[in-house]
């Protein structure tokens, strides 16, 4: 499948959330119909929500102090979340600035022998708006927008990749600490965003598209939702690591080191809630990669971030969660065929915010 230049980068920027899951959001525009934040179920939800703490209250001393965290929904909770990203790309003198806002839906389906939880995931909604550089008119800006909620958007061939998502209940296993175990069910989304090529298409292409969704979709959406649980008992510091290694820029792997501290316990009715803060520091695993078509070296690179989250302390989904990432990239770019180089200069600011709804 050929893109243009163009269309890649938007295509890029919009599968890294923390849909990505989503990755990757904003205020969408609205057409008279319904927001997914608007609609509630039949029954009224037990959990509790952003719009709850406000009636935080404090708790006593011997109730702050918590030995284990973890990932322990119960079978049939369901959850609502909003998230929004805004990501800023400035390479050299060009920027780029993405703003994406997706509401999904996470069902808990069962939980399996060993505590891994089984669920199913539906994007619900999504708003894309990219504005970068306009090569027809040097100095000025074009936006390129996407909206589900227009039927318009979600009739378009050309917005294919974003339409394919919605409404599709993608299968995912976690294991109590949050780490994805399996991702299955994207053959729906797969012969959306084909279209009527789905057949024609050769199987390693499928494959390729598949990884992509798996990978930057919807292991994103669940990075972007989830904190990371201890792997351990939590120590007297209330503080605890993790370490992973991630995709960066493309080409390039990053090694990074997450440190988690619980700064204390609220209440709200008989449910305990914890504030956590974050921190995140990372370093490029190795300095020069290659794709076979072009070859980037870095010769200088920092990345790091910080975030607050709010958790149910029994249950462990998420309440709130605000991040923000920076990174700086400093080298070149060779084309592997015409030996043509030239420096690179990247700065990334992204910041990703999430609220359970419901």
């Amino acid at each position: 499948m050929q893109y243009d230049r163009k269309r890649q980068v938007v295509k890029k920027l919009s599968v890294m959330l923390v849909c990505a899951i989503m990755l990757l959001y904003t205020e969408g525009c609205s057409n008279g119909e319904k927001d997914p934040q608007t609609e509630k179920s039949g029954t009224e939800s037990s959990n509790v929500s952003v719009t709850d703490m406000a009636k935080a209250e404090d708790v006593p001393m011997e109730e702050q102090k918590i030995s284990t965290l973890k990932y322990a929904p119960a079978k049939g909770d369901v959850f609502s979340y909003k998230v929004q990203q805004v990501e800023e790309i400035q390479e050299d003198t060009l920027k780029v600035i993405q703003k994406i806002e997706s509401y999904y839906t996470k069902s808990i389906v069962a939980l399996r022998s060993g505590g891994s939880i089984e669920m199913t995931v539906r994007v619900d909604s999504l708003y894309v708006s990219n504005a970068m550089p306009d090569p027809t008119k040097p100095g000025q800006s074009m936006i390129k927008t996407y909206d589900s909620r227009k039927k318009a958007d979600r009739e378009n061939p050309d917005l294919r990749d974003f339409s394919g998502i919605i409404g599709e209940d993608i299968r995912i296993i976690l294991d109590s600490k949050g780490r994805v175990e399996e991702i299955s069910g994207l053959t729906p989304i797969i012969n959306k965003i084909l279209g009527d090529k789905k057949d024609s298409i050769a199987p390693e292409i499928k494959s390729r598209i598949t990884s992509s969704l798996e990978s930057q979709i919807f292991r994103l959406t669940i990075a972007s939702e989830i904190i990371p649980f201890p792997d351990t008992k939590i120590d007297s510091t209330m503080s605890w690591t993790r370490e992973e290694v991630n995709p960066l820029s493309g080409l390039f792997r990053a090694s990074s080191r997450s440190t988690y501290k619980l700064n204390s316990v609220k209440k709200i009715g008989d449910k305990r809630v914890g504030m956590i803060h974050a921190k995140l520091s990372a370093e490029v695993l190795k300095p020069r990669e290659t794709n076979g078509v072009v070859e980037m070296s870095l010769t200088s690179s920092s990345i790091g971030g910080d975030g607050e989250m709010i958790i149910d302390i029994e249950k462990g989904y998420t309440i709130s969660k605000k991040t923000q990432v920076t990174s700086d990239l400093l080298g070149a770019v060779k084309d592997l065929k015409t030996k043509n180089e030239r420096k690179i200069h990247q700065k990334t600011l992204t910041k990703i915010s999430v609220e359970l709804l419901r």
